[in-house]
């Protein structure tokens, strides 16, 4: 059940035009739930895994895209703390159902985050 605080989540969110035909279960949390959320945190996402990169003294500038992209991987597969950090930037702002359908499917749901996660900063760098 939704309160005032969900709706207010949900308002400020940016609509995606997805094209979703039939999706149902996790297929639909990703579209309706996870992409926005990702693209509403994004500047926070990307800030944080700047810190990252900066506390670990890691250049990304002379690697090639499939370097850092695998760079990016590693540090989210190696690294639970960013891990974390990331992931709880996107839960955060889940509405209380959609909490309670993450924790259903907390392992698949993660595995998938942390997959969008790496794709968004990767393909976003070098950012300002």
């Amino acid at each position: 059940m939704m309160d005032e605080h969900d709706e207010r989540r949900l308002q400020i969110r940016p609509q995606l035009a997805l094209e979703t035909p039939a999706a149902a279960g996790l297929e639909q949390f990703q579209s309706e739930t996870l992409r926005p959320v990702l693209k509403m945190q994004n500047r926070l996402i990307l800030g944080l895994f700047d810190a990252y990169l900066a506390a670990t003294k890691t250049d990304l500038r002379h690697r090639s895209p499939e370097q850092r992209r695998q760079l990016i991987d590693q540090a989210l597969a190696k690294d639970q703390a960013l891990k974390h950090q990331l992931v709880g930037v996107v839960v955060g702002q889940f509405t209380q159902p959609e909490l309670a359908f993450f924790v259903q499917h907390r392992s698949e749901l993660t595995k998938r985050l942390a997959q969008f996660l790496a794709k968004r900063i990767a393909d976003q760098w070098p950012w300002e």
